[in-house]
């Protein structure tokens, strides 16, 4: 990766509001300077293959 961030992760929670829960038990561990979030509301795709069909 390049540009700003150091790590990013994607966790799919039932419910918005478990968002607060997951994000408070990781400022507790760890030592964090900068934290931004994004919030998708549904799925567009699920997993990172591309169809072999595709490929030209």
């Amino acid at each position: 990766m390049t540009g700003n961030h150091d790590y990013i992760l994607k966790i799919v929670l039932p419910r918005v509001e478990h968002y607060d829960v997951i994000y408070k038990q990781i400022v507790r561990k760890l030592e964090l300077f900068d934290v931004s979030a994004s919030i998708s509301m549904e799925e567009l795709k699920h997993g990172m293959a591309i169809p072999v069909g595709y490929v030209r």
